[in-house]
């Protein structure tokens, strides 16, 4: 489960996103024509959509005592 303002990663575009909505429960998911969870991201340009929970990673950093650091995901 993501909370708002978690950094996460689309996995079909690779691109990265902050966690703005979290929709979980099963009445409003069938409401809205979907059959799982769905997160609504917004990428660092302002767009924001929504996409199956299951699309997006958690974004975590790797980082280097020597300064450097590498981006990865879970």
């Amino acid at each position: 489960m993501y909370e708002v303002g978690s950094m996460v990663v689309n996995t079909m575009n690779m691109r990265q996103a902050s966690v703005c909505n979290v929709i979980v429960n099963e009445n409003i998911l069938e409401e809205k024509g979907w059959k799982e969870p769905r997160v609504e991201i917004q990428y660092d340009n302002g767009i924001r959509e929504w996409v199956n929970m299951s699309q997006t990673k958690r974004l975590l950093i790797e980082t280097d005592p020597n300064g450097g650091g590498e981006w990865l995901q879970d």
